[in-house]
């Protein structure tokens, strides 16, 4: 088997406490956000835990097995010296990672009998997929026997409970890629995985013959074949980067265009890892994939440069911008304080113009209205299909696409929906709501049929940000911007799918308007005075003489 050497370790010796009653697990350190493009040979961290003690307590087992999930050497051998044989045999530590956000309360019920309490703030399964537990609490139960006359667990729940300061330190966010339904782009799916000795390529691979999470699975697909596994281990390719061999129903059907989707598929999918080439075959089959011989897939056609509109002119959004030529006088004609375009597209004559709340499709120069009740600017996906949420008492989402309108209901608890934009790629929406002073963006995947938006299926929430939101637009396939207001203080924030939160520098005007700059992590933003500004990750840089901008082009 491929293993990765980790080259930092830091020994961490566990004090276990056997006072009779509750106990707790000791924690220390800062609590950091972990980088997900890290490479794991720098940044691996490895703790150990302590053995089970001579005549330790019940309660003093427990706890010990408890801190001995932060050690994952060896297939979790130091956890499993806690248990019965029997029990040792039977534990599954890859079941699921609870991730806990306070002490764990250890509390006996009977002589051999005892419970944890415990809050968590998230989950983790067995396929790598995060769930927000939202705070939480869960008890464990646990039973005991006598081995030897020691104390010994006996039966117990599967998987490992830590700390959110070692999960950080333990876990990795992974971007697992899946192509668009038509294989134009691929589609980023965060799932997390232990650095450990295992091999976190095996882990991304079967991660990928599993398929996608729930929420995206009618959204993206594979270039895996149905049912294929992986057989044996990834080994090293000579020449540099790996090779896999893979089970499947029909191997003599393989061929080396699809095989070598997949092996792009994997390549992209351990981005961060430092992996070269990667290499394909099927047992019992001829063809081989290579990574290298799939065409490429590039997001960056999804972007059109930063465009702002000032004085009936739709120009660049720099000093002295080239103008778009037309287009500028219709939308002053039509009053516009809104237009986005179809992302890809070679030129921006055709989108949706926003006037006010009313929303029209403008193409070729005639225009066609759409609905007078948005209470969100309107976003346009590569098919073309115009996305907005309306202002009614039951707000739903709504799409438009050459005359064909559908409504799709938000589940969100009655929060209400200030800012949303759709993935350029079409298969996932970023809805913002406000609820107890914060903002949370929800996703949601977007099924179609032939192009068309069918329906929408809730996923996963990105970390809460104080408060409301103005506007929301993505900067990657894998990041977006949030434009926030807080007691009139508005501040920028780039959301990755990982829950990764990094503020931008704001200039000193208040910011009305944001656009992605086309650029990894960054933005173009619009302060209210009209003037224009470069932001990203530690600079801000104000567009000399531009200082009447009405809006910018998103």
């Amino acid at each position: 088997m491929r293993r990765r050497t980790l080259s930092v370790t830091l020994a961490v010796l566990a004090v276990i406490a056997t006072a009779v009653g509750c106990v707790r697990i000791p924690d220390s350190g800062p609590v950091t956000a972990a980088d997900p493009t890290e490479v794991v040979e720098a940044a691996g961290v490895e703790f150990i835990a302590e053995p089970p003690a001579e005549g330790a307590s019940p309660e003093a087992i427990i706890l010990g097995f408890l801190f001995a999930g932060v050690s994952p050497e060896d297939d979790y051998a130091v956890a499993r010296e806690f248990m019965t044989p029997q029990a040792a045999a039977a534990w599954n530590p890859d079941a699921q990672v609870q991730v806990r956000s306070g002490q764990p309360q250890v509390s006996m019920t009977g002589e051999s009998t005892g419970e944890v309490a415990v809050t968590l703030s998230s989950r983790v399964n067995s396929r790598g997929l995060m769930n927000e537990a939202v705070e939480q609490t869960s008890i464990l139960n646990f039973s005991l026997e006598q081995v030897d006359g020691e104390w010994r667990l006996a039966s117990l729940p599967d998987g490992v409970l830590v700390s959110s300061f070692h999960f950080e330190r333990l876990y990795r966010a992974q971007p697992v890629q899946w192509f668009t339904l038509d294989g134009g782009y691929m589609v980023p799916d965060n799932r997390w995985f232990r650095i450990s000795d295992a091999s976190l390529d095996e882990q991304v691979i079967e991660a990928l013959l599993a398929g996608p999470a729930t929420w995206l699975e009618s959204s993206v697909v594979s270039a895996a074949a149905p049912g294929a596994t992986l057989q044996g281990s990834v080994s090293d390719r000579p020449g540099g980067g790996l090779s896999m061999t893979l089970d499947v129903a029909s191997p003599q059907s393989a061929t080396w265009q699809e095989l070598s989707r997949f092996a792009l598929q994997v390549k992209n999918s351990l981005i961060g890892t430092g992996v070269g080439a990667v290499e394909v075959r099927v047992a019992g089959g001829t063809a081989v994939g290579l990574s290298t011989e799939a065409e490429p897939v590039d997001e960056s056609v999804l972007w059109h440069e930063p465009l702002m509109f000032a004085d009936g002119v739709l120009r660049a959004a720099e000093t002295d911008g080239e103008i778009v030529p037309d287009i500028g006088s219709q939308l002053d004609d039509l009053g516009a304080t809104a237009f986005t375009p179809i992302p890809g597209a070679e030129t921006v004559q055709a989108g949706a113009v926003q006037s006010g709340g009313e929303i029209s499709w403008l193409s070729d120069g005639a225009t066609t209205e759409i609905t007078a009740k948005a209470s969100t600017t309107p976003s346009v996906d590569r098919h073309g299909a115009v996305w907005w949420i309306d202002d009614g008492d039951s707000p739903g989402i709504h799409t438009w696409m050459d005359g064909v309108e559908n409504t799709f209901l938000m589940d969100l608890e009655g929060q209400r929906a200030s800012a949303m934009q759709v993935s350029p790629d079409g298969t996932r929406l970023a809805v913002a709501t406000r609820t107890e002073g914060a903002t949370t963006v929800h996703l949601f995947s977007v099924v179609r049929a032939a192009g068309e938006p069918t329906s929408v299926v809730l996923g996963p929430t990105i970390t809460p940000t104080a408060g409301t939101a103005l506007d929301l637009e993505w900067t990657s396939l894998s990041s977006m911007a949030l434009l926030t207001t807080d007691a009139g203080v508005t501040q920028v924030s780039i959301l990755g799918l990982d829950g990764s939160v990094t503020g931008l520098v704001s200039p000193a005007d208040p910011i009305a308007d944001i656009a992605a700059s086309g650029t990894t992590n960054g933005v173009v933003a619009l302060t209210g005075s009209g003037s224009i500004y470069s932001m990203s990750p530690g600079s801000v840089v104000r567009f000399a003489a531009v200082s009447e901008a009405e809006f910018l082009v998103s």
